[in-house]
């Protein structure tokens, strides 16, 4: 059937006519009002572009519904944006901005600046007390260490919240190693040092001063090398220190007597004293001890011996035991 060319009624003329190419049925008698398609589209409410989207092949092409929050972020996209980057350059995440969770990274290296400071024990050395109470919780937190050098303390932080007083630290303290029986120890020396300073090259008496603040104790020897004099120290009082010229023993004489070399032999008679002297001719490979002190019982002797213009050697009797063996050494 062909199109038809509708009919209308002249009431003026009161006859019936055929539709003019101007000619319209308004909207409200269920018309367009209008004389070709796009102003009909206007009249109804379904103009393309305003009231109704126009036909799009990539729409057409999917079975998806796009929503309005789809579209904000898209449209939010600025038009070409990466059109002057590279694919390298895009992928590169030191050009990129924002964070990104841990969660997310599997593997790598992380930069020791972003580990948190709570994860590592530092150490931080400071100068002195004003130094270590200016520290802020930026510099050191609970669990780091902090050395002062002006007393070498090493402290523990166990508060940084009162890290500008003595609450915010703890000191150090060496511990104590488990005791263990002498008959335990294997290897033990024959001999063990007492550690009593001795001074065997003085030149001149001790004095008053050379007390406990020097190191000196009761039992300490002085040997006074210019003046062939041997002392004891029987009191080491601060400033108040007392050297015996006699040993504080009954029966020692610190009278110096003068022991001649014969050949390579020196003899050394102890009823001559306890105190001698020898100026080395030659070397020596026999040294006799006469007149020793009976068995169980001791005596002190000093021996000073001179070495030649020409350095000589000793050979020292295997009987004679040392309680260092630097004190072999003679000048």
């Amino acid at each position: 059937m062909s199109d038809q060319i509708p009919l209308k009624y002249n009431a003026v003329a009161a006859k019936i006519g055929r539709f003019e190419t101007a000619d319209t049925i308004g909207v409200s008698d269920g018309g367009t009002g209008a004389a070709n398609a796009e102003t009909a589209r206007t009249n109804l409410g379904v103009a393309i572009g305003s009231n109704v989207q126009a036909h799009s092949v990539v729409l057409g092409n999917t079975t998806a519904s796009y929503t309005t929050s789809e579209e904000t972020k898209l449209s939010n996209i600025a038009i070409a944006a990466t059109a002057n980057n590279t694919d390298a350059n895009l992928l590169n995440r030191a050009n990129h901005t924002g964070t990104q969770s841990a969660s997310t990274i599997d593997s790598g290296v992380f930069d020791i600046a972003r580990i948190p400071a709570t994860a590592l024990e530092r150490m931080t050395i400071v100068a002195d007390q004003t130094a270590r109470y200016a520290l802020t919780i930026g510099t050191v937190q609970n669990g780091d260490s902090v050395k002062q050098t002006d007393t070498g303390i090493l402290y523990l932080v166990v508060n940084d919240a009162n890290l500008d007083g003595s609450g915010g630290y703890q000191e150090y303290t060496a511990g104590s190693a488990a005791s263990v029986p002498w008959s335990g120890i294997t290897s033990r020396p024959s001999k063990v040092d007492a550690l009593v300073k001795n001074k065997f090259d003085a030149t001149a008496a001790p004095a008053v001063v050379n007390d406990t603040t020097q190191g000196y104790s009761v039992g300490s020897e002085w040997v006074d090398v210019t003046n062939d004099n041997a002392y004891t120290c029987v009191d080491a009082s601060t400033s108040a220190a007392v050297w015996s010229a006699g040993g504080g023993g009954a029966g020692v004489d610190y009278t110096n007597t003068v022991v001649s070399q014969i050949g390579a032999t020196i003899t050394l008679d102890l009823n001559l004293g306890d105190s001698f002297t020898t100026t080395l001719t030659g070397d020596v490979d026999t040294i006799t001890i006469s007149n020793p002190p009976p068995s169980g019982e001791y005596r002190r002797v000093t021996w000073k011996i001179v070495q030649a213009a020409t350095p000589r050697s000793i050979t020292w009797p295997a009987s004679i035991e040392w309680v260092r063996v630097e004190y072999r050494s003679f000048r």
